[in-house]
């Protein structure tokens, strides 16, 4: 969690739920995860509980905040991830946001601050409970120092789960035969970072091309791979600030993502919005360019609106750096 590595003095309580496939979580894990933590919070001695907890997710980390709210009058803070969100992937999760609609509105309305992730999010929010405030706190990335690529051959990645409906991957094989056909002249290579249903119908559709599928790889395996990359592909079209495409315009990646999902990114000389707009003409001055963009997105400025929205709610005059803090944290 980034706050408690900005802030040393404070005092985080983790509890993550154990799930055997990174890219996907099962109802019931979440579900054991919400009560587990509400268990640890409630069995704790009243001076070693939560002065304010910080859910990731509605779902479930946000009914362990409701919970602990009723029971003991905590206070807490929900910040929208994606999948919580009511109309976020309608074709695979409409179901289920139609099921639980009554209860996400209830966490909610309860939240003393409910902050999303970009501003898609938050409209998403309001068109589900238009009543509901929202505050956009868009992810952070930490800059890498800049490095140097080759000019051949050229380098292509795509990092995340391998998913239908979100991440746009049925579009992928023609992305990249387009690409191939445009910069055949480079060698292009792609590498498929990460893993999940959709992996073995890429591996069909792709097969017998220039791909490397890599699975899941280390977190630092990933960003040195963005490093040698000339282009990053995002394609999804649900995405509030996507941490990949942070990651890779701080690693200095031309981006190609979807319209539909970036309306958070200004208009930058490395970011494009189709196939037939990428370029690699002034590749340097363009992978800069975006690096100066991802420093906007710094988590010392995505973490500050978060520390101000707890010292609000801690005891009026007392600042947070006196006093202990548990934060509850869920990525399911």
């Amino acid at each position: 969690m980034r706050f408690a590595e900005r802030a040393p003095d404070a005092s985080v309580i983790e509890a993550s739920p154990r799930r055997p496939a990174a890219s996907r979580c099962a109802m019931w894990r979440m579900l054991l995860f919400a009560f587990t933590a509400f268990a640890r919070i409630a069995l704790a001695k009243p001076s070693s509980r939560p002065r304010v907890i910080v859910a990731f997710f509605t779902i479930p980390a946000g009914l362990t905040a409701l919970f602990s709210q009723v029971c003991f009058g905590i206070p807490y803070i929900v910040w929208l991830r994606g999948g919580d969100v009511p109309g976020f992937t309608p074709r695979t999760l409409g179901w289920i946001h139609a099921l639980l609609r009554p209860i996400i509105h209830l966490v909610w309305r309860r939240a003393s601050v409910v902050a999303a992730n970009g501003p898609e999010l938050a409209r998403l929010a309001g068109e589900s409970l238009p009543s509901l405030e929202v505050v956009d706190w868009p992810n952070g990335v930490d800059l890498p120092p800049p490095t140097e690529r080759p000019t051949k051959p050229l380098r292509v990645v795509f990092a995340g789960r391998l998913v239908e409906e979100q991440k746009g991957l049925e579009a992928l094989p023609a992305i990249w035969r387009e690409l191939v056909d445009r910069f055949g002249d480079l060698d292009p290579h792609l590498d498929i970072v990460g893993d999940g249903p959709m992996r073995r119908s890429l591996e069909r559709d792709l097969a017998n091309e220039s791909v490397s599928f890599l699975g899941w790889i280390p977190r630092e395996d990933v960003g040195r791979r963005m490093g040698e990359a000339h282009l990053l592909l995002a394609p999804s079209p649900f995405e509030g600030v996507s941490n990949t495409v942070l990651e890779g315009l701080a690693a200095g990646c031309l981006i190609l993502v979807d319209a539909r999902s970036s309306g958070w990114l200004p208009a930058a000389p490395g970011v494009f919005h189709a196939t037939s707009e990428v370029t690699l003409d002034d590749f340097s001055q363009r992978s800069a360019a975006n690096r100066a963009l991802a420093a906007t997105y710094d988590w010392e400025h995505s973490t500050a609106r978060l520390r101000d929205a707890l010292e609000s709610l801690l005891d009026a005059g007392e600042p947070l750096s006196s006093s202990p803090l548990d934060a509850a944290e869920a990525t399911p």
